[in-house]
C-alpha cells in the first residue's frame, strides 16, 4: 500500500421555482391585446423550492509501488419537492396544477481500477470504471391543499396494467375530478 485516502462529503442544494409567477409573493399574469389573461394553472400558494441532500463516502488507494490504483465510492441523494405539472379536467376551469413530488432517492456505487506504468520516457495509464445506480420513488406528493375547496390532493401510482415505467396519476378526493401527470401517462378515470 503506497497511498490511501478516505473521503466523505455532505451537500444540500436548492433550486428555485423555475416558472414566472409561482415564486411565493409574486403574481404574474399574461397580457394580450390589453386584456389580462387568467391563470392556466390552479393557484397554490404554498410551493417550496426543490432541495437535494447528498451523502458520499469513498476510498482511494494505490498499490504495488503506486502502479495499481483502486477507488470505491458510495453515494446517496434524496430530492424533495420536485415541481411537476398535473393536467386537470376541463371542468376545473384550469389546464393544470403544479404538484410537488415527495422524495426521490438516487443511490449507487462506483468502482475504479487503474494501472500506471512508466518505461523510460514512455508512460502508460489506463483505468476501468464500473457503476451501479438505483433510483427509487420513496414518497409521492400528499396533502396538497386546494385553496378553493380545502380538499387535499394525493398522488398515487396508476394500476400496473395502465402505466408505463414513468406513469403516475393525481387523484382528487370524492371523485370530484381527476387528471394525469404531464409525463408519458394514460388518464385515470
Amino acid at each position: 500500500l503506497g497511498f490511501l485516502k478516505v473521503r466523505a462529503s455532505y451537500t444540500e442544494v436548492g433550486s428555485p421555482i423555475p416558472y414566472t409567477g409561482l415564486t411565493p409573493g409574486t403574481i404574474t399574469h399574461t397580457i394580450e391585446g390589453g386584456v389580462i389573461k387568467p391563470f392556466k394553472y390552479y393557484p397554490l400558494p404554498e410551493l417550496k423550492p426543490e432541495r437535494t441532500r447528498s451523502y458520499e463516502v469513498g476510498i482511494d488507494s494505490k498499490w504495488l509501488n503506486n502502479t495499481v490504483s483502486l477507488g470505491v465510492t458510495l453515494y446517496k441523494s434524496n430530492t424533495y419537492d420536485q415541481l411537476l405539472e398535473a393536467k386537470l379536467s376541463e371542468t376545473s376551469g384550469y389546464d393544470y396544477m403544479f404538484v410537488q413530488a415527495g422524495n426521490v432517492e438516487n443511490r449507487g456505487i462506483e468502482l475504479t481500477l487503474g494501472y500506471d506504468q512508466t518505461f523510460g520516457n514512455f508512460s502508460y495509464s489506463t483505468s476501468l470504471t464500473a457503476t451501479a445506480n438505483r433510483n427509487k420513488i420513496i414518497e409521492l406528493a400528499s396533502n396538497v391543499i386546494r385553496t378553493v375547496t380545502s380538499c387535499t390532493t394525493k398522488v398515487r401510482p396508476l394500476p400496473r396494467n395502465l402505466r408505463s415505467p414513468t406513469s403516475w396519476a393525481v387523484s382528487m378526493p370524492s371523485g370530484t375530478w381527476a387528471g394525469e401527470m404531464a409525463l408519458p401517462t394514460k388518464a385515470l378515470t
